[in-house]
């Protein structure tokens, strides 16, 4: 009986290894061809070197392979969410073994192929090395002579030899490696600036535009010059061909939408236009603005290139010098004279006529605190601008724009959440979700976020405010902290007389209070917070009725830190948070309570947060709403 219960112990324990050790999914499966220029075979690890032609849809299991012609592209999308774009005159083939979970196997046999990563990031398995691949990155692999050659374009990658070394790559850098070797090549700013040009972040090499290019013409303003022609044409409403080198113009109220590779350009009125072109564009745009969605392509624009990905959607528009892409679905990229960059849904980009690029809607990689969407506070900064991030907490499935109103009115996009700056002052905002076809909703939440300059060390008041309130017709403010004001009224300009009359109202109800003086004074809680109206009478006469405002100071401390500002602490390292509250608040750091004694004070231990470059200390009040006091390690000062 041991035996059998020890065989199969040993039997489970090898089948859950096998699950933990490879994709437990469609493991038939490993790419699908989603694009595809002239012409593109494919063959099966059944039939090795037995071509056939690859439709689109086709799917590529381990062992095949998949081989391009001259002047032939193709376009696969990987089981992991990565890109593989294969170049002409190439043949990939996939690994006849298993891949491991977060791995993808292939080799280049022939010519070269792109590889563009996910977020995530993967390890790339060929017979020649291994790859250590950051998400996001591009990888160029080229079989050549010495072995295969391995291109970082975008981002990071780390090639390990079959020796065991490892060789880190950063853009612009590239390695060789063959049998038993590995070349290193680490080029000059001169080379890297090439690379760069000649490299999208999203688009290895553009699809080829040749012969005629399909479109469809709305309205009676789209003329073209065909390149034999020294002249114009009016190009009828209805589908059309118009050949590559052409130059068109459209009229406002006209559009011109081009077709190629699974992509559309909708090419909008007073505008300019030159089809296809140099580095494989569809469209150049002199003067005018495009719609595009689809597939990948790549227009030109003043300023840089536009490089679309698969089901992205954007618009592009030209300005007096360079132009500006907004992106309303999945992503594209822009290359300019100065560097790329990756364009998300909700962001936009300015492209200017020298290649620098303005960014707007990119949030920040970092944060000091979290606050849920809709949450309104106030934040006790002692360093601020103060990096905050907003939680969609599962609102916006397909993404969401978060848009700062006011005074330096700012947004940001992301996927779940999103990190912006707020300075001192207050700000509403609001999360506006992004549907699938990229539209905006209208905010599903707001809140607003007032940022105070405060380290949070002053000590809590020991005395109630005192003021003097004139009776003058006027209406004044009195604002108080943590306990309510005592108030004085009083009227200097009152006649000769004995005895006076107060009348006092608010929304508890009026009052009159006889005086032998044309003055009172309430004590502090006498008031409650709240608006109050007064007069005096006497003498035969009547004061002019007097406003008294009396509002609790929102950006007043509600808690004094005994704590440090700067904490000489590392992420993760345990600290000691201690201080004094005001009573009413109850105190939470880090998201767990602090217990309170008889005098409003606290001691909690709080380990620095992993996550965020903060320790936020939370206060919470029934009716005065939350603060956050903020701590930060020396290390984020």
């Amino acid at each position: 009986m041991r035996v059998l219960v020890s065989v199969l112990t040993l039997l489970i324990g090898v089948c859950l290894l096998a699950l933990t050790s490879c994709r437990c999914a469609d493991e038939g499966v490993l790419a699908t061809l989603e694009n595809r220029q002239g012409q593109v075979d494919r063959d099966t690890k059944a039939q090795p070197k037995s071509w056939s032609d690859a439709a689109i849809g086709a799917t590529f299991s381990m062992g095949d392979a998949l081989r391009t012609r001259e002047t032939s592209t193709a376009s696969l999308a990987l089981d992991d969410g990565s890109q593989l774009s294969v170049r002409p005159k190439t043949v990939l083939r996939f690994s006849d073994t298993p891949p491991k979970a977060g791995e993808q196997g292939f080799d280049v046999e022939t010519g070269e192929a792109l590889l563009e990563v996910g977020d995530a990031g993967l390890v790339l398995r060929t017979s020649l090395g291994l790859a250590r691949i950051d998400g996001k990155s591009q990888v160029l692999v080229r079989r050549t002579t010495g072995g295969m050659r391995f291109e970082v374009h975008v981002g990071r990658a780390v090639i390990e030899t079959a020796d065991g070394k490892k060789n880190e790559l950063e853009r612009g850098q590239g390695i060789v490696v063959g049998v038993g070797q590995a070349v290193l090549d680490k080029p000059g700013p001169a080379a890297s600036a090439a690379a760069t040009a000649s490299a999208s972040p999203d688009l290895d090499e553009p699809l080829p535009v040749a012969g005629d290019i399909s479109g469809h013409v709305v309205g009676g303003g789209v003329s073209v010059q065909r390149p034999a022609s020294t002249s114009f044409a009016a190009l009828a409403p209805g589908a059309v061909q118009v050949p590559s080198g052409s130059t068109v113009k459209v009229k406002q109220g006209s559009t011109l939408t081009l077709h190629s590779g699974g992509a559309s350009a909708a090419l909008a009125g007073n505008g300019t236009y030159l089809l296809g072109g140099a580095g494989g564009t569809l469209v150049q745009v002199r003067q005018g603005s495009v719609a595009l969605s689809g597939g990948r392509t790549r227009i030109a624009v003043p300023g840089g290139v536009i490089v679309t990905s698969a089901g992205s959607a954007a618009s592009v528009e030209t300005l007096r010098q360079g132009s500006r892409v907004r992106v309303s679905k999945n992503h594209v990229s822009v290359d300019t004279a100065k560097g790329a960059e990756r364009i998300e849904a909700g962001q936009e980009a300015v492209l200017a006529g020298d290649g620098d690029i303005r960014l707007a809607g990119k949030g920040l990689g970092f944060a000091d605190i979290s606050v849920n969407s809709g949450e309104s506070l106030v934040v006790h900064d002692p360093k601020p601008p103060t990096a905050v991030r907003i939680l969609f907490q599962g609102a916006c499935p397909e993404g969401g724009i978060v848009r700062v109103q006011g005074k330096g009115a700012t947004f940001a996009s992301g996927s779940g959440s999103v990190a912006l700056p707020f300075g001192p002052g207050r700000h509403a905002y609001a999360l506006h979700c992004l549907a699938g076809d990229g539209t905006e909703s209208a905010p599903v939440s707001q809140g607003a976020l007032t940022i105070v300059h405060d380290a949070g060390t002053r000590p809590m008041p020991q005395k109630p405010p005192s003021t003097g309130i004139e009776a003058d017709g006027r209406t004044y403010t009195v604002m108080y902290q943590n306990q309510l004001p005592a108030v004085s009224f009083r009227w200097s300009k009152a006649p000769q007389g004995s005895s006076f009359v107060l009348s006092h109202r608010s929304a508890a109800g009026s009052r009159s209070y006889k005086v032998a003086a044309p003055s009172y004074s309430f004590r502090s809680g006498a008031l409650p917070e709240g608006s109050h109206t007064f007069y005096f009478e006497g003498g035969g006469k009547v004061s002019r009725q007097t406003t008294v405002q009396i509002r609790f100071d929102n950006a007043a401390p509600t808690a004094s830190l005994q704590t440090p500002v700067a904490l000489n602490v590392k992420q993760g390292e345990t600290v000691n948070i201690s201080g004094v509250a005001q009573p009413g608040w109850t105190v939470q750091i880090n998201g767990n309570s602090a217990d309170l004694d008889g005098q409003q004070r606290f001691s909690h231990k709080a380990a620095m947060p992993t996550d965020e470059r903060a320790l936020a200390v939370r206060l919470t009040h029934p009716q005065r709403g939350t603060h956050i006091y903020v701590r930060r390690a020396v290390s984020t000062q």
